[in-house]
Parts: C-alpha cells; sequence; structure tokens
C-alpha cells in the first residue's frame, strides 16, 4: 500500500530538542519512521541544523545522520537506511552521477568510523575531495 506520505527525520535534533525540561530527559524520541514505513510511506533523513540553536552540535555530516537513525529510529536495515539517507536510492544505480563515496570495508564501517576522505561527485565530475 503506497500512502503518499513522505515522512522527514532530523534524529540529532530531535533528540537534542525533546524534552528539555529541568533534569534528566524521560520522554525523549524521534519519529515514527518505521510505522510510516510499514505503512507504505517513504522515510527520509536529513539534517540542517549546523551549529545553530537548535542543535549546537551539528555538522552536518549524513553519516552521523545515519548513525543517529540507525539507533534511535532502528532503522538498521542496510537497504532501508540507505534510502533515507540518499533520497530513496538503496544502492547504486547504473548511470549514477551524484555520489559520495566513502573509504570503508562495509557500510557498518562506514557508520561506525564515519572516515575522511570522502570523494563528492556531482553530475559524475569530481567536486570535492578531502586530502588523503
Amino acid at each position: 500500500m503506497q500512502t503518499g506520505v513522505t515522512l522527514m527525520a532530523l534524529p540529532e535534533t530531535n533528540l537534542f530538542l525533546q524534552d528539555r525540561r529541568q533534569g534528566t530527559p524521560k520522554l525523549r524520541g524521534v519519529t515514527m519512521a518505521r510505522e510510516v514505513a510499514a505503512a507504505g510511506g517513504k522515510v527520509r533523513l536529513g539534517t540542517d541544523n549546523v551549529r545553530d540553536w537548535f542543535f549546537p552540535f551539528g555538522d552536518g555530516d549524513m553519516l552521523d545522520t545515519g548513525l543517529f537513525a540507525a539507533l534511535t529510529l532502528h532503522l538498521d536495515d542496510e537497504a532501508a537506511l540507505t534510502a533515507a539517507l540518499c533520497d530513496g536510492n538503496a544502492c547504486v544505480q547504473p548511470g549514477t552521477r551524484d555520489i559520495v563515496l566513502v573509504p570503508a570495508t562495509s557500510f557498518d564501517d562506514a557508520l561506525a568510523r564515519r572516515p575522511d576522505q570522502r570523494r563528492v561527485y556531482r553530475a559524475g565530475r569530481l567536486v570535492a575531495a578531502e586530502p588523503v
């Protein structure tokens, strides 16, 4: 069943802001990503809070967002998490021209280490590379 709903989650920001009363947060959480996906909706992840009032620790790194989503939304299925991070693309498709290459031995390794030395291609052209 397709719901026509696309859910956009910002797991780091949600955790930082929710239940910010005095004392230790008890009602902290994130949105219902697994339920939306099970009902046929699309789940997407984002991070737009880069060292601002909403999330002063944000740096825009989508691997960090992926790690937070795996931990808090329980989006730990590789294909589902990849699709949520990559606008619905669960794997690299033939003809893909926009891609970030990450030096890692596996998807789990990329999330665990969130390594530097990434290479960003846009329209098939290298547009950013971190020094080796």
